[in-house]
């Protein structure tokens, strides 16, 4: 069994595991970044650091998922944060192909609903360098 946050974001479902997620935030509590890169919504105060926050997934976003993963922390914009799961490892589907940077890890049977588990790491690493 893996623990997982879901999340939906952009009108998808998404997943990502327990172990990689801080906490949960008001999207409220992100301050714009001028001259940002491409995805970077702007930065939230988490402990003293200012860290960035993603707006890669679409919008609305009314939260911000605090993650932390490979080494890097950062804040990811999400419409609504909706559960954390137990599933069953032999539930988890191969990433679909078509992807160019392997930010999905994996797909979720969730009855009707498709779930994409992300790589908190690799999504960091991707747009924030």
């Amino acid at each position: 069994m893996i623990a997982v946050v879901r999340f939906r974001a952009g009108g998808a479902r998404y997943a990502v595991p327990v172990s990689d997620v801080r906490q949960v935030r008001p999207a409220a509590d992100v301050s714009a970044l001028p001259a940002a890169r491409s995805g970077v919504a702007g930065v939230i105060r988490q402990g003293g650091a200012a860290l960035p926050v993603l707006s890669v997934l679409g919008s609305p976003a009314e939260q911000v998922l605090m993650l932390e993963a490979g080494g890097r922390g950062y804040g990811l914009l999400v419409e609504e944060v909706s559960a954390v799961a137990h599933v069953d490892e032999r539930g988890l589907g191969p990433p679909p192909d078509g992807q160019d940077a392997g930010l999905v890890t994996g797909i979720l049977d969730a009855g009707a609903e498709l779930v994409l588990v992300l790589d908190a790491a690799a999504m960091g690493a991707r747009f924030l360098g």
